[in-house]
Formats: structure tokens, C-alpha cells, sequence
């Protein structure tokens, strides 16, 4: 599970193994054009990869507790939160450290982004949902309402909404930039539905994921 695998989706083969982790991984995202690929792990290590060369491009210390999320935001740009409730923005051309959002330290568990780049969406520990200026790096709003954990967080496509869910499977629906709760409810399986406000982007050909081994 330190290991990540370059999947073809159109000929159903895997390209290529990717060893540079010395922990599980626990999260990986795509830069829009594909260019690039991040990861972290749970020593809080992220490392850049080059999609076309399937090589690490760069390797540092994002946190010093597990990476939970790591978003692209631009296709030189990722926001990585952590357990150790840092959320920092990076580059990822050259592995610099650009800044870095004032929170008050609580574990975060899920990271987003809208798609028009103008808020950003912490979400953890003792129900706490954060929404940030992403231009500033300032707190925007807090959302309160869930009794558990915030597992998962996602704007709607269209940047209007945000779904967040908690660990007792409580999904919320916000508009979030009033900050007026829309709806609450229950999924009618346990399984949460991702795929309710999937951000909008073409799937790359190919993919990369965790190994087992």
C-alpha cells in the first residue's frame, strides 16, 4: 500500500508501478491537464509526480501527521489538509510552499474545492466544516450542524452548493456562501454518494491507484 499503479482505462493494463512512499498512501488527485499527479501519505510525506515521464518529480514534508486530502486547484496548484489540521496550498512544479490558512488546529479529514477556484471546503473532526477565500486564505464561513465527524465534503458542479456527510451518514446540502442549511437527510444505503455532486472534468485514460501488496 506504498506503492502507486499507473492504470491504461482504454486497454485495461497497468503502465507502470510507482514506488516512493515509505507509508500507506492515502490520498492522490490529478492536475487538470493532466500533467501532474500528487500524493500523500500517512507520515504526512507528499510526493509530485510527472504523469508523462511516470517518474517523481518532487518529494517533501506536507504535514507532520497523515495527509487526508489533496486537491488541484489549477493545474499547478494543490490544497492538502491533514490530521494534524494544517491546510497549505503548494506548488506543484517546484515543490514550494505558498501558503498556508489559519486553523484552529483540529484534525481535517476531507479537503475541496469549488470549480471557479473561489472557495475552498476543510471538513473533520467534532463536526466542523470550514469554507475559505481561497484568493486570501481566509476563513469565509463555518457550517454547524453535524453531531459526528465530517467525513466528505464537495461543491456542486455549478459552485452553488456543497454536500457535506458525517460519520453517523447524515448528509447535509448547504448554500453555503448565506450559510442557510437546504436540506438534511439520509441516504437510503450506507454507501455514500460521491457521485451526487462529482466535480465535472474529463477522466484521464489513464489512472493511478493504490497497490494492495
Amino acid at each position: 500500500d506504498r506503492m502507486l499503479k499507473l492504470w491504461n482505462l482504454v486497454e485495461d493494463r497497468e503502465v507502470k508501478t510507482l514506488e516512493g512512499h515509505k507509508s500507506a498512501v492515502t490520498t492522490l488527485d490529478f492536475s487538470p491537464n493532466n500533467w501532474y499527479a500528487a500524493s500523500g501519505d500517512r507520515e504526512g510525506t507528499i510526493v509530485i509526480w510527472h504523469v508523462g515521464n511516470k517518474s517523481e518529480l518532487h518529494r517533501f514534508r506536507g504535514a507532520k501527521s497523515a495527509i487526508t486530502s489533496i486537491v488541484f486547484f489549477r493545474n499547478d496548484r494543490i490544497l492538502a489538509a491533514s490530521l494534524d489540521g494544517s491546510v497549505k496550498i503548494w506548488e506543484a512544479s517546484t515543490g514550494q510552499h505558498l501558503e498556508t490558512f489559519t486553523s484552529d488546529g483540529s484534525a481535517v479529514l476531507y479537503a475541496d474545492v469549488s470549480s471557479d477556484r473561489r472557495f475552498g471546503v476543510t471538513a473533520g473532526a467534532q463536526g466542523l466544516v470550514t469554507i475559505w477565500n481561497m484568493a486570501t486564505g481566509a476563513e469565509f464561513r463555518r457550517l454547524e450542524g453535524h453531531a459526528a465527524s465530517v467525513v466528505f465534503a464537495a461543491f456542486s458542479g455549478d459552485g452553488d452548493l456543497l454536500l457535506t456527510a458525517d460519520s453517523g451518514l447524515t448528509h447535509r446540502l448547504w448554500d453555503f456562501e448565506s450559510g442557510r442549511l437546504v436540506r438534511s437527510f439520509k441516504p437510503l444505503s450506507e454507501a455514500l454518494d460521491t457521485e451526487i455532486l462529482s466535480r465535472s472534468s474529463e477522466t484521464p485514460n489513464e489512472i493511478w491507484s493504490e497497490s494492495n501488496s
